[in-house]
Order: C-alpha cells, then sequence, then structure tokens
C-alpha cells in the first residue's frame, strides 16, 4: 500500500489534476454563494476575471487582467451583461436541480476533465524526427501519392441515340480532331456537354474513376502521352469519348519533408489518444471497481438466438 501510494504521489499527471482542482476550487471561491435562493449577484473585478479565464479555457490570471485592462468600455459593458446572463442562468438552473442526475450537465463535467488531462498531455509531449520517420515508415500507404494525369476529352452522349450510331459520330469527330491537330484548350469547341468537366488536370485514378468509371480511368493511364494525338473512342456509362493525355504521373511514396505537417499531426493525434486512455486507466486504479454479480452471469454465455437470428437478418 505504501509503495502505491509513494508511486501515486510522484505521479506527474496526479500533480496536474490536483492544480486543476485547485483552479475550480478558487473559481468557486471567487464567486458569490451559489445559494439558489439568493437574489443578489455582485460583478467585482474578480468574477469577471473567473469569468474570462474560464470562457478562454486559458487559466493565467495576469493575461486575464491584462486583457480585462485594456478592454474598451464599451466591451467591458458587453462582458459584464453576458456574466449577469450566464450567471442568472446558471442560478435558475440550479434552483431548479437541473444538475441532478442530469446526463447533459454529466458529459460536461466529463469533457472539462478530458480537457485539462489533454492540456497537460500535449505540454508534455515531444515528438522527434526520428518518430517522425518511422511513424511514416509503419504508414507509408496513407501518405502514398496516387498515379495522376491531366487531360481533356471530347463527348458523344449515347442517351439519345443507339450506341452504335454514337460511336460513328465519335470515330468521324476523332478523324477531324486529329487532322486539325486540336490542343487541349480548344477541346470545349467540340462534342456534346458532359455531366461532369472537360478538363481533368493534375487528377488522380480514383477522381477519374468515380466520374467515368473504371473503363476510361484504365484507358487514360495506359494511353500515349501526347499534345496533339487524340486516341478512343473509349466507351462509358454516359457515351463515347475522345481522349488527348497530356501528362501522367506514377504512383511513389513521397520523402518525409513533402509530407511532415501530416504525419506530425497524425502521430501526435494518436499518441494524445494513447496517453489519454493510459491516462483514465491510471486514475481508474484508483477506485475500488464492484461489478454486480447479476450482470457478471451471462459473460460466460454464447449471444443469445434472437441475437444470432437478427445478425443474420442484418448480413443477408
Amino acid at each position: 500500500m505504501r509503495t502505491f501510494v509513494s508511486g501515486l504521489l510522484k505521479e506527474p499527471l496526479l500533480h496536474f489534476l490536483s492544480l486543476g482542482a485547485l483552479l475550480f476550487l478558487a473559481y468557486a471561491t471567487w464567486l458569490p454563494p451559489e445559494d439558489p435562493d439568493s437574489k443578489q449577484l455582485t460583478v467585482n473585478r474578480e468574477n469577471l476575471l473567473a469569468f474570462i479565464q474560464y470562457r478562454a479555457k486559458a487559466f493565467d490570471e495576469e493575461k486575464a487582467a491584462q486583457q480585462l485592462n485594456a478592454m474598451p468600455a464599451i466591451t467591458r459593458e458587453h462582458l459584464i451583461e453576458q456574466y449577469i446572463q450566464e450567471e442568472t442562468l446558471y442560478r435558475e438552473a440550479k434552483a431548479l436541480q437541473l444538475d441532478k442526475n442530469d446526463y447533459v450537465a454529466r458529459q460536461r463535467l466529463i469533457q472539462q476533465m478530458r480537457y485539462l488531462t489533454q492540456r497537460y498531455l500535449d505540454a508534455n509531449m515531444t515528438i522527434t524526427e526520428e518518430e517522425l520517420q518511422r511513424y511514416q515508415t509503419d504508414n507509408a500507404e496513407r501518405y502514398k501519392e496516387p498515379a495522376k494525369a491531366t487531360f481533356t476529352h471530347v463527348f458523344v452522349n449515347t442517351e439519345k441515340r443507339k450506341p452504335e450510331d454514337a460511336e460513328a459520330i465519335a470515330k468521324d469527330l476523332l478523324r477531324n480532331l486529329n487532322q486539325q491537330k486540336v490542343p487541349f484548350h480548344q477541346s470545349m469547341a467540340h462534342g456534346e456537354r458532359f455531366l461532369y468537366h472537360r478538363n481533368y488536370v493534375n487528377k488522380d485514378e480514383e477522381t477519374i474513376a468515380s466520374h467515368f468509371g473504371e473503363g476510361l480511368k484504365e484507358a487514360v493511364f495506359t494511353a500515349k502521352i501526347s499534345d496533339t494525338q487524340w486516341q478512343g473512342p473509349i466507351q462509358s456509362n454516359y457515351g463515347f469519348h475522345l481522349v488527348l493525355l497530356t501528362q501522367r504521373s506514377e504512383a511513389f511514396y513521397p520523402e518525409l519533408s513533402e509530407v511532415k505537417s501530416r504525419v506530425a499531426q497524425d502521430l501526435h493525434q494518436e499518441r494524445q489518444q494513447e496517453q489519454l486512455k493510459q491516462a483514465i486507466t491510471r486514475m481508474s486504479e484508483g477506485y475500488e471497481v464492484t461489478v454486480d454479480e447479476s450482470l457478471k452471469a451471462d459473460w460466460n454465455k454464447g449471444p443469445s438466438p434472437e441475437l444470432l437470428s437478427n445478425e443474420k437478418a442484418k448480413g443477408a
């Protein structure tokens, strides 16, 4: 027991949470009595300083004092009005006992505790260059740059004509486009209006497939690159397309320097969640938890026939 208490006293997070509790206590001390029957409401400097700090979620009295001192008269008047409104609503809610067994109020307290804990964890979290590199390597597919293509297309619709007729029109257009060596920027003058775009600049495979389907996507990423040579006709679900592919890049894995901000953000968020979970687990170790035996009775039993039946129905 002594070892446990000794270890607990050395836990930095416990010190931080104790400080947070003191801040809450100080805030409660600065405010007028919370007697719901009291109709006296005092507004003083201490109240406003506490109000400013809690609204900003930053407990720095010196900074709050500087902010209050520099506040124009009209802004200070609005601040006082907001404080009076919030304090009035708070007291009326207390008088109605809305804080008793209220799930929303409970969740707000839980969120505040999570916030205080995360603030501490963030302040003490350091990530090295080596850790960033290792994280990128372990999650290489997440940062992989997809193959991309730049092309324009001329479209012939099959909605109001037979597919074979549309294909014949597309073949005639293809001959004209290549004879005239129509460049990229003049494609709008030919063919019919398409559901999405006419020009696609540096677009990835997923985007192209979502607009045209897999068939045209595959054709684009295997077609010959040229500034004047139109290719096709290529059929999609909408009709036939004549394509001028001017640029294409293969998929590649970028260097850390190219995606460093993304990697750092992802690693920070993942580590933050891990550390928060660990911190909450350490807090829960200070409690003696008892689970009612009636709740444990069915733990070792398999799922009920009704549950299995419902799950099968969902999968059907």
